[in-house]
């Protein structure tokens, strides 16, 4: 039942994709884990995935105990991503939510399959197993990016699951006695844009011939008064220092437009004209040196101004 179920499902999406001629809604495969699905549907799953060329997203070594009875349910398979592997599930289009105990052999069979990872910080520190070790993700050559699984987790904002990675990322730089190890919130805000982009294969995520516009328009200064996340803003300030701040302390306070893929789908924020004024914006700011692939249009003291950086080497 759950295979035609699936197989249904799939069908659906891409049928009425084809009707309204969008492509903002993709079916994806996505077993709950390995330890919720026999080998039968596992393989079934995989075969979806090659068939339509989907996604596919899962768990994998969360936690300790999680791995312990993967060994046991799995014992062919020669860690818990070879489950995943040898059922077809493990592809450049996979990617793997958590991966906070997979050793060495483990990352190199993620990475040789082309496949991602997933982080999610909050729903880490409240399960409160282990934490994903991303700069070791990064330097083995893994796409990462930054989710917010609130499932477990309390806050769906993507803000919080940046903060949170800074945070456990410190922990572990600690942990290993490297401070240098720890994540700049620059690095955490490029994988909760161009770096969840690339795990996804979305063509979003900075601003680049081709790419679909998503991006935000923001008030990154006082904002309005008695409804602002934080109080002041010093004459002294620079794009920089304005931007932080809103990475540590802003909300959706802060937000004043939303753009997908070119459209305005929330906000009415004035003076903003399309294409030509953002070809303005870039041309402005293009060298201000901020290390992410990423755009925030920013509005400050009534001006607008483009943040567009390119990524810094992680």
């Amino acid at each position: 039942q759950s295979a035609s179920d699936t197989r249904n499902f799939i069908h659906n999406v891409i049928a009425q994709n084809t009707e309204t001629n969008s492509k903002l809604v993709t079916p994806s495969i996505i077993p709950r884990f390995a330890p919720s699905c026999s080998e039968e549907l596992l393989n079934m799953l995989g075969e979806l995935s090659v068939e339509h060329k989907l996604p596919v997203h899962t768990h994998l070594s969360e936690n300790s105990s999680e791995v312990q009875l993967v060994k046991k349910l799995f014992p062919k398979a020669t860690c818990y991503a070879d489950v995943y592997a040898r059922a077809g599930l493990l592809h450049e289009r996979a990617y793997f939510a958590h991966c906070c105990h997979c050793d060495s052999f483990e990352r190199q069979v993620v990475r040789v399959g082309n496949a991602g990872v997933v982080t999610c910080p909050t729903s880490n520190f409240i399960v409160g197993r282990a934490l994903c070790p991303v700069r070791q993700w990064l330097d083995e050559g893994v796409e990462l990016g930054l989710g917010t699984d609130v499932a477990a987790g309390w806050s769906s904002s993507i803000l919080v699951a940046i903060r949170h990675v800074v945070v456990a990322s410190r922990m572990l730089a600690e942990q290993q006695q490297d401070p240098s190890r720890a994540l700049t919130w620059k690095e955490a805000l490029y994988l909760a844009t161009k770096g969840g982009a690339n795990v996804l294969g979305l063509d979003v995520g900075a601003i680049e011939e081709g790419k679909a516009f998503d991006a935000l328009l923001l008030d990154v200064g006082q904002g309005t008064p008695g409804n602002s996340p934080y109080d002041a803003v010093l004459p002294q300030d620079d794009l920089n220092t304005l931007f932080e701040r809103f990475i540590w302390n802003g909300d959706d306070r802060n937000i004043l437009h939303v753009f997908v893929d070119g459209k305005r789908v929330s906000g009415a924020a004035p003076n903003f004209q399309g294409n030509n004024a953002l070809k303005t914006l870039i041309s402005a700011f293009s060298g201000c040196g901020f290390s992410c692939a990423f755009i925030a249009v920013v509005c400050t003291s009534g001006a607008l101004a483009a943040l567009y950086a390119k990524r810094r080497s992680l």
